[in-house]
């Protein structure tokens, strides 16, 4: 049945819809909401340790070369950690 799921996992798109639906709350990282949650039926409430911090790590086949788009990305990524995670490493 319709919201009866408890505990249960949706994929961003799926629990932007169902709490959009009025289906119950969802916990999202704010890079998955839209530009304008209000906009889209989402209000982000303030709560009490949020947001979770979070590792993220950029991976690749050993013993493969990056393609040159690939080798830019990365560098880009490590560049500019720093503005989005305050406990990023340095490049």
């Amino acid at each position: 049945s319709r919201g009866s799921v408890r505990g249960g996992r949706l994929g961003g798109d799926q629990a932007r819809g169902a709490v959009a639906g009025k289906l119950g709350v969802a916990v999202l990282s704010r890079h998955a909401l839209p530009a304008d949650p209000a906009a889209a039926g989402i209000a982000v409430l303030p709560v009490e340790g949020f947001p979770i911090e979070s590792q993220w790590h950029i991976v690749y086949p050993k013993g493969r070369q990056l393609s040159p788009i690939a080798t830019e990305f990365e560098r880009h990524l490590l560049l500019h950690a720093r503005q989005w995670s305050p406990h990023a490493r340095p490049a």
